[in-house]
C-alpha cells in the first residue's frame, strides 16, 4: 500500500499518489529571491551560519561541502576546469582531475545535508546553452517501494532556488534546495528521493538522479556514492568509485546528537553487489564494511557488522525515457 506524503513530510492517509507534477522553471532568478526572501526567510546571516555561506561562490553551501568534503575555498576542488556544482549536476568526482563531465545538453544530480532542523535535498540541474524557460523538473520519495510523486504547489512554497556560474558561462546551473523533515526518513528507516529533468512538451525524461537516505540509531545518513578520489581511500585504488559512504547529516547541521561513542574523523564505507532487481528497485548485498579515516565526519563502530546484510535502493535510469 502506497502512503500519502503530506505537506509537512508525515505519512498521512493511504492511498497511490503517481500523477506526475513537472515544474517549469522558467524565471529562476525571480522565483528564487521570492522564496528565499518571503516564503522561506532565514534571518540575519551570522558567523555560525554555514547553511547561508559560500565562501567559494560555487553555488555549493559551505554546510553542503562540509558533508561532501570538498573545497570550500575553491569553487573547483579537483582542478579539472569544472566547478564542484557542476560535477555535482552531471554525476562526475570533484575530487578527481582525471574524471570529468561527458558532453551532454542536460543533466541532473543530488547532495544532501542537514540544516536549520530539517534535512537538505539539493537537486542540481545543468542545462548546456542556458535555456531553462522549456525545462520541467518531477521529484518525489521512493518508499517501501512506493514512487509518491510531490506536488508542484508543495515545493515551491519550501523550495530555496539558486542559480551558479557553470564552467562554460553560457550554460546553466541551478540549484534547487528542498528541505523536509527527518522524522519521516526515521518512520520508514531508509527511504529514497529521486528528480527528473525534461522537456516541455516531449513527454519523456531526458535526465534522472536518485539518493538514498536511512535512518542508523536515530541519526539521518545520506548513503553518499564512493566517487574516484574521496577521501580515505589510502591503497583502495582497486576500490575507488565503488560503493558508497554514509555520511551523517543530523538535522540540525552540525554533530549533535551523534551518539558520544561514534568514531570522529572517520566515516563508515561499504562495497556492495547487486543480488536482485524488480523494475527500478534494486536488492544490493554489502560486501565489506569498514571505517575509513580522512573525513570530518562520525562513523559508527560497529560499521563491519553490517556485511551480509540487504537493502534496496532506487535506479533513476529506470525512469529516462518514460
Amino acid at each position: 500500500m502506497t502512503k500519502r506524503l503530506s505537506p509537512l513530510g508525515r505519512p498521512g492517509r493511504e492511498g497511490a499518489v503517481r500523477s506526475r507534477w513537472p515544474i517549469p522553471v522558467a524565471g529562476l532568478a525571480v522565483l528564487g529571491a521570492v522564496l528565499a526572501g518571503v516564503m522561506t526567510p532565514r534571518g540575519e546571516l551570522n558567523a555560525a551560519d554555514l547553511g547561508s555561506r559560500d565562501a567559494d561562490g560555487d553555488g555549493l553551501s559551505d554546510a553542503q561541502e562540509q558533508v561532501m568534503q570538498t573545497s570550500v575555498f575553491k569553487a573547483d576542488t579537483d582542478g579539472d576546469g569544472f566547478v564542484d556544482t557542476e560535477e555535482a549536476a552531471r554525476n562526475t568526482s570533484a575530487y578527481s582531475a582525471l574524471e570529468t563531465p561527458l558532453p551532454a545538453s542536460m543533466d541532473i544530480g543530488m547532495v544532501a545535508r542537514g540544516e536549520g532542523g530539517s534535512i537538505h535535498s539539493v537537486v542540481v540541474i545543468y542545462v548546456e546553452g542556458g535555456n531553462l524557460h522549456d525545462k520541467e523538473l518531477g521529484f518525489g520519495f521512493v518508499i517501501d517501494n512506493n514512487v509518491i510523486e510531490v506536488p508542484t504547489w508543495y515545493l515551491l512554497s519550501t523550495a530555496t532556488i539558486t542559480l551558479a556560474p557553470a564552467s562554460d558561462p553560457a550554460d546553466a546551473l541551478v540549484l534547487i534546495d528542498i528541505p523536509f523533515s527527518a522524522q519521516l526518513v526515521h518512520s520508514f528507516g531508509s527511504l529514497s528521493i529521486y528528480a527528473t529533468l525534461s522537456s516541455q512538451g516531449q513527454g519523456a525524461v531526458s535526465a534522472a538522479a536518485a539518493m538514498q537516505v536511512v535512518s542508523v540509531d536515530g541519526v539521518v545518513h545520506w548513503v553518499m556514492p564512493a566517487q574516484n578520489g574521496i577521501p580515505g581511500m589510502g591503497n583502495r585504488g582497486g576500490l575507488t568509485g565503488q560503493g558508497s559512504v554514509y555520511a551523517p547529516i543530523p538535522a540540525d547541521g552540525g554533530s549533535g546528537g551523534l551518539p558520544s561513542e561514534w568514531i570522529p574523523g572517520e566515516i563508515c564505507y561499504q562495497t556492495t553487489q547487486v543480488v536482485g532487481m524488480q523494475g527500478g528497485i534494486v536488492i544490493q548485498e554489502v560486501i565489506t564494511a569498514e571505517c575509513i579515516s580522512g573525513w570530518d565526519s562520525y562513523c559508527k563502530p560497529n560499521c563491519a557488522a553490517s556485511v551480509g546484510s540487504t537493502y534496496t535502493t532506487f535506479d533513476p535510469g529506470s525512469l529516462v525515457g518514460g
